[in-house]
């Protein structure tokens, strides 16, 4: 796989475990519903500021996102 696809792969698994909608997501992270689409799916890859922002409202180290257990 790729970095995108993983990246995506780990922020949806964490998302849903959170209980969380993507959509949700998208509103708290001040994103627009498609580009969480697009970034959940690998076909695009978030600037160092959203993967922050991601990490602080799922309460996770950025870093987690990035490996393969929380």
């Amino acid at each position: 796989m790729s970095l995108k696809k993983d990246f995506g792969k780990r922020l949806k698994e964490i998302r849903q475990k959170r209980g969380f909608t993507q959509f949700q997501l998208a509103e708290m992270a001040e994103i627009d519903a498609k580009h969480m689409s697009h970034i959940e799916t690998g076909r695009s890859f978030p600037k160092a500021d959203l993967i922050e922002k991601f990490a602080n409202i799922l309460n996770v180290e950025y870093n987690t996102f990035l490996i393969s257990n929380i």
